[in-house]
């Protein structure tokens, strides 16, 4: 289990959180918005990515857990 976030490559964001029932809503040009129900309300997270190799900074992976409240451990296994 790492201790803190490290950058991941679009394909594989998308691949974690799909595991979690988290759909992805393609928008204008490049943005994505993850959806799903938390805890009984629809959160969602707008991302800009480029190409399926964008590497996603891990800033944005933490706020992404933050936002659908998914423990580290849990993402990274």
């Amino acid at each position: 289990m790492p201790s803190e976030d490290r950058p991941l490559p679009y394909h594989e964001l998308l691949t974690r959180l799909r595991r979690f029932g988290i759909e992805e809503k393609i928008g204008k040009g490049v943005l994505r918005k993850f959806v799903v129900l938390v805890e009984g309300r629809k959160q969602s997270f707008p991302l800009h990515v480029h190409s399926q190799n964008h590497e996603i900074s891990r800033y944005y992976i933490r706020a992404i857990r933050d936002r659908f409240k998914i423990p580290a451990d849990k993402f990274y296994a």
